[in-house]
């Protein structure tokens, strides 16, 4: 590259899908990324090779919207249609885990949506007789193979020379 030239420069750019999202498109107005115009401007001036975007599944269980689901659908469809870009949609894992219930705050700012006055007034007062910590059980919705999809493709690109 020391002539300047960099014509014969190549590159794949891998994406994870919801990091992706939850970073820069959640709160944008352009959540409806076009993943291979990015993805070129990104490689500019080098020869893009492949466009890999790899995301979990989204299901109604591990999201606050239950639209959520479906625009994904319809978004990893259009990124089909479009074409230019391969999409890997993987599952997500919910799993049970205990986690201690945050203690300093009133019951009534700890809940989304919050309990009923009196529910929280007798939690609060409880919290104020004890001083062991209390754990519930939580559902945590976890992305599974995402980024393991995205590390093996680049090293198998690599070594292959599927992406350069």
């Amino acid at each position: 590259m020391a002539s300047g030239d960099d014509s014969n420069l190549r590159c794949a750019v891998y994406i994870d899908g919801l990091n992706l999202y939850n970073s820069a498109l959640r709160d944008s107005t352009s959540r409806w990324l076009d993943i291979r115009k990015f993805a070129e401007t990104l490689a500019h001036p080098l020869e893009l090779t492949k466009v890999m975007y790899v995301t979990g599944r989204l299901s109604p269980q591990e999201s606050d919207d239950p639209e959520s689901p479906k625009r994904q659908r319809t978004y990893l469809k259009a990124l089909d249609v479009r074409g230019g870009v391969d999409v890997v949609a993987h599952n997500f894992v919910v799993a049970t885990s205990p986690r201690v219930i945050s203690r300093g705050k009133s019951w009534h700012d700890r809940t989304d949506p919050p309990l009923p006055t009196q529910i929280a007034d007798e939690l609060d007062q409880i919290d104020k007789r004890e001083s062991k910590e209390r754990r519930v059980m939580v559902r945590l919705p976890e992305e599974k193979m995402t980024d393991v999809a995205l590390a093996v493709a680049m090293i198998n690109d690599y070594h292959v020379g599927g992406a350069t």
